[in-house]
C-alpha cells in the first residue's frame, strides 16, 4: 500500500501534484522493487520517464507527448 501511494505521489501529473517534476533518482529506487500493475496507467508512465520520452518536469509530458505522436503519424 506505501508504495502505491509512493508511485501515485510521484507520478501526479495533476495540476494539484506536490511535486512539478519527478525525482528520477526516487522513481528508480521505487521501480527496483517493481512497479504496480494497477492502476494501468503506473507502469508505462515510469517506463517513459526511466527511458527519457518523457521528461521529468510534469508541465511538458502532454506537449512532449503530443508532439512524439505528431512525429510518429508524420513518417
Amino acid at each position: 500500500m506505501f508504495r502505491l501511494r509512493a508511485f501515485q505521489t510521484l507520478l501526479d501529473g495533476s495540476r494539484d501534484a506536490s511535486e512539478q517534476k519527478v525525482e528520477l533518482s526516487s522513481l528508480r529506487r521505487l521501480c527496483a522493487r517493481g512497479i504496480p500493475e494497477h492502476p494501468s496507467h503506473l507502469r508505462p508512465l515510469a517506463y517513459s520517464l526511466l527511458l527519457g520520452i518523457l521528461p521529468a518536469d510534469k508541465r511538458q509530458w502532454k506537449r512532449t507527448a503530443r508532439h512524439q505522436r505528431e512525429q510518429y503519424y508524420v513518417r
